[in-house]
């Protein structure tokens, strides 16, 4: 429901379900992912908050970083923000790497 409040309607850019009980997913901007082409669609990456490392995949995009105000370079779906024991909405850092 939070996620609808600033139009993120759980569906990802390639019409993955990015809602809670999906598994752990994530958006990055275009400028990340673009070079893989057709390839980037739920490619693998790994997150790290503090000491928690998971698994995630790669289902929804950002704006282009010129058009991110926040700051933000990635978007966790409710799945990984739980899985990294992080209670959303929130920002924080966390390191990110292809899997």
């Amino acid at each position: 429901l939070e996620c609808f409040k600033v139009g993120d309607n759980a569906i990802g850019r390639w019409g993955d379900s990015t809602a809670e009980g999906t598994g752990p997913s994530v958006a990055l901007p275009p400028e990340i992912w673009q070079p893989f082409g057709s390839t980037a669609r739920k490619k693998n990456l790994t997150v790290r908050y503090g000491t928690i490392e998971i698994g995630c995949e790669l289902k929804d995009t950002m704006p282009a970083i010129a058009n991110i105000k926040n700051g933000a370079r990635i978007d966790l779906n409710p799945d990984c923000c739980a899985a990294l024991g992080l209670t959303p909405p929130m920002m924080t850092q966390v390191e990110w790497k292809w899997a």
